[in-house]
């Protein structure tokens, strides 16, 4: 962006034309008009959400600034409410002209611009959403904190965007810098090249995930004393740079009211670039993920509106349109956090990864806020199943629902009881194993300090050697069977399975016509989707008899603790509480 744009006014968010591949449809989309083409910028990357910075900041004076590259005609359009798009202004605009300010009514919700240009190949004009510059705006300093194992291409991908960005942006250059933090020794000097100014290398001795390495990485910016904020974000995203351009323009102008909260950014499917996965996220009053906004193709500028309009003054959807969204959270592909939560609620608990950007958000308890074009896509998590990613969605659930819930002990009774029922139901013996070792290292946690993700490997490991899955002959077995008698009700069920000791008392005769039992997770019930914990391998698993008897017995076990008396709470409590230097 020129400085025509920067004389006495704040550039908030520039005008994109350059998108990732398969993203064009979120940046700008081509129709035609009269046998003209148009160009609109109505997308999710370009729209102007001028409602949502009246609410986030304390700014006036909205307006929309733009240069001509090539001669052609500017419809400016907008919105108010749910109401029909309506034309704001429009003239013909000429290279060389300098720039043109079109003020931006109050009323408008929503603004964006069509172009017409008299050639079809002619680009975008240059444009910026501005507003009244403030002369007391606070100083920010953005400290980007990547956790990285294994993942070379995308890495390198990630630090060519950020290089660029400090080139092309003078802000950027200025205000943002990168810290890589190396999960994998082998690697420091294989990465070694990619220190550079504004880049800093921080090599971990083990491998201590995503947890491990925001919380090495957090310490660093903090140590520093010149950040005012940190983002963490994934290794393995695509992002537009606009996204921190508009990440500092946002920090810089926010209202009393909502300076230090947690800022997210939505996430996009890099498998389908213009599918927004969620925009925002919360857990509800048991303890469940929720999905609060998102799920949608953004690849019409009406799906574009319905999303952004369906939000509160933070971002979130309406409590009367959610009301299960209790406590929400930022996710970690994305989130800046005020250096402040660091030094009032300590660092990330040491859970290597899933569930730890829960647990640390339901901590600090700030609002979440969003914005558009602050975003970055992500791969499918369809695409990440493992024996490691289940367990330790387990084990860290079960710890941060111990931690910030009061009927922490019957809702983890509940979800661990049908956890192994799903899996000893389906013949799963390794996953079973695996739910078992979760439940144990979950009440062991309070007593260590850090884990690393060889080590969770080990166990698992171990669990499927002593517990391994036989498959079976799905020619000679046939459709998967259950057992005989066992009500529908999924609780009963539960409760069914593992008082047969996952069908080791119950005679081969009383199967109807195998001794295979189907999955409790095919019936429908009060337990969502997350919760029906994934196969540790595809097909038909043959039952056994001896296995079936001795992890029911290790499981049933582990579920007795639930009603032993202990510390167990104020000892999570305390730890978490004390880890990292928080009070």
């Amino acid at each position: 962006m020129t400085r025509l744009f920067c004389e006495r006014r704040q550039v908030l968010q520039r005008v994109r034309s350059k998108e990732p591949p398969g993203a064009r449809a979120l940046y700008v989309r081509r129709d035609s008009e009269a046998g003209a083409v148009v160009f609109g910028t109505g997308t999710y990357m370009n729209i102007f959400h001028q409602s949502r910075w009246r609410r986030l900041s304390s700014l006036s004076g909205f307006a929309l600034e733009m240069a001509a590259y090539a001669p052609g005609r500017v419809k400016v359009l907008g919105v108010a409410g749910t109401g029909a798009p309506v034309s704001l202004a429009a003239r013909r605009l000429v290279p060389g002209e300098g720039r043109v300010v079109f003020q931006l009514p109050p009323s408008a919700d929503f603004v964006w611009f069509d172009w017409l240009p008299d050639d079809s190949a002619a680009s975008l004009p240059e444009a910026a959403y501005t507003a009244e510059a403030r002369p007391e705006r606070p100083g920010v300093n953005l400290a980007l904190v990547v956790t990285t194992f294994e993942r070379h291409d995308d890495l390198r991908r990630l630090v060519d965007i950020y290089m660029n960005a400090r080139a092309e942006s003078e802000e950027i250059a200025a205000a943002v810098s990168l810290y890589i933090v190396n999960n994998q020794p082998r690697d420091a000097q294989a990465l070694a090249d990619l220190a550079q100014p504004g880049l800093t290398l921080i090599n971990n001795p083990a491998n201590t995930g995503g947890a491990g390495g925001f919380s090495r990485g957090a310490r660093a910016a903090v140590e520093a004393g010149t950040f005012t904020h940190v983002a963490f974000m994934d290794d393995d995203i695509i992002i537009d740079s606009e996204t921190w351009f508009r990440t500092l323009a946002l920090l810089r102008n926010l209202a009393p009211g909502y300076a230090g909260q947690l800022l997210s950014g939505a996430m996009f499917l890099r498998e389908k670039p213009a599918y927004c996965h969620t925009m925002s996220e919360a857990i509800d009053s048991r303890g469940y993920y929720l999905n609060v906004s998102g799920q949608a193709a953004l690849d019409s500028l009406g799906a574009t509106l319905e999303i952004l309009a369906d939000s509160g003054p933070g971002g979130l959807r309406r409590p009367a349109e959610a009301p299960a969204a209790r406590r929400p959270y930022a996710a970690w592909w994305y989130c800046v956090l005020p250096v402040d939560c660091f030094k009032s609620f300590g660092y990330p608990l040491p859970v290597l990864f899933r569930g730890d950007d829960q647990e640390y958000g339901l901590r600090v308890g700030r609002k979440i806020l969003t914005l558009n074009g602050i975003c970055v896509w992500h791969t499918d998590f369809k695409n990440k199943n493992s024996d490691l990613r289940n367990y330790l969605e387990a084990r860290n659930h079960a710890i941060f629902v111990t931690l910030h819930f009061r009927r922490w002990r019957w809702a983890l009774l509940s979800i661990f009881a049908y956890r192994l029922a799903n899996f000893l139901a389906a013949n799963d013996y390794s996953s079973a194993a695996v739910v078992i070792q979760a439940l144990r290292d979950y009440r062991n946690f309070h007593q260590r300090r850090e884990g690393s993700v060889p080590e969770a490997e080990t166990k698992l490991q171990v669990c499927r050697a002593l517990f391994p899955n036989d498959l079976a002959d799905a020619a000679r077995v046939g459709a998967p069977r259950s057992i005989t008698g066992l009500s529908r009700k999924k609780a009963l069920d539960v409760i069914g399975v593992l008082a047969a000791l996952g069908g080791s008392l119950i005679p081969g005769a009383f199967f109807r016509t195998a001794p295979v039992m189907a999955s409790l997770s095919q019936i429908d019930g009060k337990f969502p989707a997350r919760y029906v914990a994934y196969p540790s391998s595809p097909g038909i698993k043959t039952f056994n008899r001896r296995r079936a008897f001795l992890l029911s017995l290790k499981g049933l076990a582990a579920l007795a603790g639930f009603f032993l008396p202990g510390r167990l709470f104020s000892k999570l409590k305390g730890f978490a509480a004390t880890y990292g230097g928080g009070r």
